[in-house]
């Protein structure tokens, strides 16, 4: 019920655009940063975390600011979902996009780092045997 009110009371792209307050450049050219989106919903009385959920779902983990394109098409498609009575699945893929890109990087960052650890050992090893 939470995310479905965040749904319904989400404003238009250009409603937060043109209140933003953030210094960011992407936000001066009609992007939505986060926290000028969480700002207004929590203006309307939003559950905070289904404003989050409802923003990682738009954004679908690819950074702190939306295209305004992006947001009223996934915003238009979200509300039919509701509208049809069925909140999770209007937006599940969106969400599971967003986790996806998070475990990714995760597991990209994990590589990196057993790849350095390996050039580390090797190093010290060739440095202890000579």
């Amino acid at each position: 019920a939470d995310v479905a009110d965040a749904i319904s009371k989400a404003p238009t792209a250009e409603f937060i655009s043109s209140r933003s307050e953030s210094l960011n450049y992407m936000a001066s050219k009609g992007y939505i940063e986060k926290g000028d989106f969480i700002k207004e919903m929590g203006a309307k009385n939003c559950n905070p975390l289904a404003s989050y959920v409802l923003y990682d779902a738009i954004s679908t983990g690819k950074g702190g600011v939306v295209s305004p394109i992006v947001y009223e098409d996934k915003l238009s498609s979200y509300r039919e979902g509701v509208s049809g009575g069925d909140v999770a699945s209007s937006f599940v893929g969106d969400l599971n996009s967003f986790l996806a890109v998070k475990v990714a990087a995760f597991f990209g960052l994990v590589f990196c780092l057993l790849v350095d650890f390996g050039f580390i050992a090797n190093a010290g090893i060739e440095g202890w045997l000579s």
